[in-house]
Formats: C-alpha cells, structure tokens, sequence
C-alpha cells in the first residue's frame, strides 16, 4: 500500500515539475485505488484540489494520526475519525 501511495506522490510530484500546481491536482479512485487516493492525499505535504474515493475506506487507520500532524487535525476536523 505505502509503495503504491509513494508512487502516486511522485506522479504528483512530476505535474507539479511542469508546472501543474498542485491546488489543481484531485486524486481519486474507487475501492483499493480510493484508498491509495484517501491516504495519498491525506498525507501530503502539499495542498491538493480534492480527493474523490468511492466505495473506499482510510487505510492504516490505526497508525494514521501519528502519519503526519497536520492531517491529523485536518481529519477530526471533517468528523472523518472518531
């Protein structure tokens, strides 16, 4: 899963390269591509424009707060982690 979710942020990594920003960028996908996105884009340093997952759930949910602190806050703020 981190592999897939690495390899996704360097896709986005290589828009941005030619000058795609990433506030333009929306990552998605349904079932285990949903999660990949959720978790991606969850735990990027950048701003995205959105994330889109269907029929999907939120990955490592156990270690997920300690991932990255800011979307940490992010995610009890949406009422997404109880």
């Amino acid at each position: 899963m981190l592999n897939v979710c690495f390899s996704v942020s360097g896709l986005i990594n290589n828009e941005e390269k030619e000058g795609i920003s990433t506030e333009n960028i929306i990552v998605g996908g349904f079932s285990q591509g949903g999660a990949v996105a959720l978790y991606t884009a969850l735990t990027s340093p950048k701003k995205l424009g959105g994330i889109v997952g269907l029929s999907t759930w939120l990955p490592l949910h156990k270690s997920f707060p300690q991932v990255h602190t800011l979307t940490h806050t992010y995610v009890y703020r949406l009422g997404l982690w109880k």
